[in-house]
């Protein structure tokens, strides 16, 4: 047994516990919004879910930044990159499964922003592109948007990068190069705009116009 086989069976030994955990730990974090909720304390689901949200931020940036980074590898083709590129392109296959997880968010969406309820927003000048922009209709759109462009580009400098290692075709490269550097910068927007959705409207009450 070599040290790839052992590393794989190291991680199939892990993979069941650390499920079990997070299963777990979702259970526990439903019982205690149902808890608070059925008392009528202010937390309640309003905390678990934004509680979500701080969370879903901080790991949905491992896949992003694993993806960027990638992008980053190929623009550069730097010998710096070929040592982590499989970790590159193993954590970029992970954005689909942050899709998947960021459904809770869209469940609880009248929990967590603001905008969602009347009122929300200030009905004044100021506010009134944010009045347009923030909807729930269009939150949704664009976060499919964005989940979409992300899956396509980890998707296909995954494929390209399997079939080079397959037939060793120098076309395959030329494709990631080609696609890297304005996946980079179509990459830094969505991800302004994402935070932009996710984060920054938790407070649209703030001055001025974040959009």
């Amino acid at each position: 047994m070599n040290s790839l086989d052992r590393a794989r069976l190291e991680i199939e030994r892990a993979r069941t516990p650390a499920l079990a955990i997070g299963a777990v730990g979702v259970l526990i974090a439903l019982i205690v919004g149902l808890i608070d909720s059925h008392r009528g304390a202010a937390w309640g689901w309003q905390g678990f879910f934004r509680s979500y949200v701080f969370a879903y931020a901080f790991w949905v940036s491992i896949p992003l930044g694993c993806l960027a980074m990638l992008m980053l590898h190929h623009c550069t083709s730097g010998w710096w990159g070929f040592p982590l590129r499989r970790i590159f392109e193993a954590g970029s296959r992970t954005i689909w499964f942050m899709a998947v997880l960021f459904i809770p968010i869209l469940i609880g969406m009248s929990k967590i922003y603001p905008w969602t309820q009347p009122g929300g927003i200030p009905d004044d000048p100021v506010n009134h592109f944010k009045k347009i922009y923030l909807q729930p209709g269009g939150f949704i759109v664009r976060t499919v948007v964005y989940f979409a462009i992300w899956i396509v580009l980890a998707y296909l400098l995954n494929k390209w990068s399997a079939e080079q290692d397959r037939t060793g075709d120098q076309i395959f490269k030329d494709r990631m190069v080609s696609l890297a550097a304005p996946g980079l910068v179509l990459w830094s927007l969505i991800l302004t705009g994402a935070s932009i959705d996710w984060v920054l409207s938790l407070e649209p009450r703030g001055g001025g116009n974040f959009c």
